[in-house]
C-alpha cells in the first residue's frame, strides 16, 4: 500500500511540475522591446534645416556609431534635446499603422540616453533661412529667434540682420554655441544673402 500511495503522488505532481516550467519559460522570454527594432544613434550638437509639408523647421542630426554621414530625423519622442551637446541614445523604431498622408510610417521613441557631453568650443555651423519670416526679433535687445531657437548677436550684426529682414532677403548665417542655455546660439557671421528666387544660385553655386 505504501508503494502504491507513493506512485499515485508522483503521477499527480508530475503534470503540475510540467505546467509550472512552461509558465516560467514564457515569462522569461517576455521583453517589452524587440531587439530588431532598437538602434543606437549619435545625436549631433546642432541641427539641420528641413522643409515639412507646411513649414520649415529644425531636424535632429543622427548617425550610427562609426558612420561618417549624418541623417536628419524630425523627432525622437521623450528626448529632451539641448543644443550644444553631443548624445548617444538608444531608440526604439515603432511602425505606424495607416499613417496619414504626408506623415512618416515610423516613429522614434527614446529608450535611454547612454551619454551626454558638452560640445567642444569653437564649433561653427551654418543655418540657411530661405524665408525672412523665420528670423524673428524678440522683445529683448539683441535676441532673435531662428526656427524657434533663440540666438544673440553683437549690435552691428543685429543691425545687418534687421536690414536683411526689411529687404525680405534669404540669408545664410554662421552660428556657434552659447554657454547660456536660455539663448543657446550666437550669430557670428552673415555668409551670404540674396532674393529667395536666386538664393541657391547666388549663395551655393559651385566655384
Amino acid at each position: 500500500m505504501k508503494a502504491y500511495g507513493f506512485l499515485l503522488i508522483f503521477i499527480i505532481m508530475f503534470p503540475l511540475a510540467g505546467c509550472n516550467n512552461g509558465s516560467s519559460d514564457e515569462n522569461s522570454d517576455a521583453d517589452p522591446f524587440d531587439d530588431e527594432n532598437q538602434v543606437v544613434w549619435e545625436v549631433d550638437n546642432h541641427m539641420s534645416v528641413a522643409n515639412g509639408a507646411f513649414f520649415t523647421y529644425f531636424h535632429l542630426r543622427v548617425r550610427e556609431p562609426g558612420v561618417n554621414d549624418w541623417e536628419v530625423k524630425s523627432n525622437i519622442k521623450n528626448f529632451d534635446y539641448e543644443l550644444g551637446y553631443n548624445y548617444t541614445v538608444k531608440v526604439e523604431i515603432v511602425e505606424i499603422e495607416d499613417p496619414m498622408a504626408d506623415q512618416p510610417a515610423v516613429e522614434y521613441h527614446l529608450i535611454e540616453v547612454l551619454d551626454k557631453q558638452r560640445a567642444q568650443e569653437g564649433i561653427y555651423f551654418n543655418v540657411d533661412v530661405y524665408d525672412h519670416q523665420y528670423l524673428v526679433k524678440t522683445g529683448v535687445e539683441q535676441i532673435y529667434e531662428v526656427y524657434g531657437e533663440k540666438f544673440s548677436c553683437e549690435p552691428a550684426m543685429c543691425e545687418a540682420i534687421d536690414s536683411l529682414k526689411q529687404q525680405e532677403l534669404s540669408v545664410d548665417l554662421m552660428f556657434t554655441h552659447s554657454t547660456d542655455s536660455s539663448v543657446p546660439l550666437v550669430a557670428k557671421q552673415i555668409n551670404c544673402s540674396a532674393p529667395r528666387e536666386t538664393f541657391g544660385e547666388e549663395c551655393f553655386q559651385e566655384n
